[in-house]
């Protein structure tokens, strides 16, 4: 092999890594500039616009793409998407999130959590409420977070009270329903008292309907049985008045009634 022929290899195994290093600071060039536009877009409220490009920027940066998910998913949570902020920040913990930084994804995770509890509860939908409280308190000891947080007393702090508030949620609604099935119990012992008032009510007025029926066939039968005794008066003097005037007719003269 010449030494001319060395130098041209040489020439390019130096080269390769060179154009290696500025395609890598190309695309961390790019990267920055997509994460500045997304934290742009946030500072001006423009959340859908941000959580595009922190998902571009994921696309960038295989090594870190945590931080775009859990990025896009505050843009969405900001943007009142509780739902995919949810699902935004539970990739960013699939992905693998540092156990220094676990607890900042946690913290948010369980707020989007009890946002979504929140209106559900709102709704009326107290069991819904509870369960995504319930996942906001998971997603919380998951990461011992309310114990040990990765950045320190001052994030365990916000862990602890974040997970007090879910757990008085959750006891607030169990009161509530408590309190709901006693008036509802109350509601159907008052219903039951006041049918069986109504039964004695309609059982009273039926025997004085029969008593009144009653009556009124004893009344019809003395009016019956005072006709039949007049009408049988009357069908006896006439029977007299008839002999009476027989007799005189035949000139037997009066017969006296005794």
């Amino acid at each position: 092999m010449t030494r001319r022929r060395i130098r041209t290899i040489l020439l390019v195994v130096g080269v390769l890594p060179a154009i290696a290093a500025v395609l890598f600071a190309a695309m961390v060039a790019r990267m920055l500039l997509v994460q500045h536009s997304g934290d742009s877009a946030y500072d001006d409220g423009h959340f859908l616009d941000a959580a595009g490009h922190y998902r571009s920027a994921g696309h960038l940066d295989p090594f870190e793409n945590w931080i775009a998910a859990f990025d896009a998913g505050a843009a969405r949570h900001a943007d009142g998407q509780y739902a995919v902020a949810v699902r935004a920040y539970q990739a960013a913990l699939a992905f693998g999130v540092p156990h220094r930084d676990s607890c900042t994804v946690r913290i948010n995770l369980s707020l989007a959590d009890e946002a979504i509890g929140d209106k559900a509860e709102k709704a009326g939908h107290a069991n819904a409420a509870d369960d995504a409280y319930q996942a906001g308190i998971t997603a919380l000891e998951d990461g011992r977070c309310p114990t040990d947080s990765g950045h320190g007393p001052h994030q365990t702090k916000d862990a602890k009270r974040v997970d007090k508030r879910l757990h008085d949620k959750i006891k607030h609604n169990q009161q509530q329903k408590q309190r709901q099935q006693q008036k509802k119990k109350r509601q159907q012992q008052k219903k039951r008292s006041e049918s069986k008032k109504q039964r004695q009510q309609d059982k009273k007025r039926e025997q004085h309907k029969r008593q009144q029926q009653q009556q009124e066939q004893q009344r019809k039968r003395k009016q019956q049985q005072k006709r039949e005794r007049l009408l049988q008066q009357q069908n006896q003097q006439g029977a007299q008045q008839r002999k009476s005037q027989q007799n005189l007719d035949q000139g037997w003269g009066y017969t006296p009634n005794w």
